[in-house]
């Protein structure tokens, strides 16, 4: 091999992780766009986030940290629900009402559930980490917590009340399969959304999302933000869907090769969805199953869109 060619091969090989890496990076760049301008907004309306520096403490020493200030807690060991009351508590108390908190949880033992009212109201709560382990999420749970832009759910929750994240800013949220069900107004952000339905379950029901209250569209249940819905490679049917929750379906990525089955829908399960986008393979298939269905327009997923779980 010629020197030239060997540079050649050399070049090549140093680009192509970056091609590989390009090539699944659109849902990054879309949850980071985003999250960017949820953020901007906050800022402009004088609202911080969490410190980059994380201290790590048990649970009883938490609400002493956030008295002093501190904003980003990775608390470890056991913990209650008093105990998390206490630190819910410790939230609502801080004088500093524009700087947000984020509360890591993984490394804690021993809750079962997040209680009713939890961080109700918390608005200094930007960020939460919720622990394995827990398996339920009583109503109200983070109603009305405002700022609350991140939140990443246990794989072992299973049922998750009515208006747990109901008036909150999350930006992206990631359902578990072991999650099967979401009451009334489960979620409803004020600021654009992506919701995962994780990989592993073969059913899906798209119910339990909603508007906020202080929100105007048009037409009916057309809502001013942008949400957008992804489905599983593992997914065979949509069992519910629940009119207002799919009218609120902008764009709808679906990574099943075979089009997903109906059971209980609306006439049409997402009326005002504008681009549903699918494997290449299987676009004449979903164009055909799912036209009673949407009015929006089938389209392969982008290059940059084919890894699901680069979500």
């Amino acid at each position: 091999m010629t020197m030239r060619k060997s540079l050649v091969v050399l070049a090549l090989l140093l680009v192509l992780p970056f091609s590989l890496a390009a090539m699944s990076d659109g849902p990054a760049r879309l949850y980071q766009s985003i999250l960017t301008g949820t953020t901007e907004k906050l800022a402009k309306e004088g609202i911080r986030l969490w410190d980059d520096r994380v201290v790590t403490a048990d649970a009883d020493s938490a609400p002493s940290l956030l008295d002093r200030g501190e904003t980003n807690l990775q608390i470890v060991g056991p913990i209650d629900n008093g105990q998390l009351t206490r630190i819910s508590e410790a939230l609502m108390k801080n004088e500093d009402r524009n700087q947000l908190v984020r509360l890591d949880l993984s490394g804690t033992t021993g809750l079962v559930e997040i209680h009713r009212n939890a961080f109700r109201e918390e608005s200094k709560l930007g960020s939460i980490v919720l622990p394995e382990g827990v398996t339920s999420m009583v109503r109200d749970a983070f109603l009305y917590a405002d700022h609350l832009l991140e939140v990443t759910l246990p794989e072992s929750m299973g049922d998750a009340n009515g208006n747990a994240f109901n008036e909150t800013m999350i930006a992206r949220m990631v359902l578990p399969a072991s999650t099967k069900w979401y009451g009334f107004r489960f979620l409803s952000s004020k600021t654009d959304c992506i919701i995962v339905f994780a990989d592993g379950r073969t059913s899906v029901a798209i119910n339990g999302f909603a508007a906020p209250s202080n929100r105007t569209g048009s037409p009916a249940g057309k809502v001013s933000v942008h949400r957008i819905f992804v489905l599983p490679p593992s997914l065979s049917e949509i069992s519910v869907v629940d009119f207002d929750s799919g009218s609120l379906v902008d764009e709808l990525y679906s990574y099943a090769k075979k089009p997903p089955k109906f059971g209980q829908a609306a006439t049409m399960a997402f009326p005002f969805a504008s681009t549903i986008y699918v494997p290449s393979s299987s676009l004449k298939a979903y164009q055909k199953e799912w036209a009673a269905q949407t009015k929006a327009q089938f389209k392969p997923l982008p290059a940059d869109f084919a890894d699901f779980d680069a979500w």
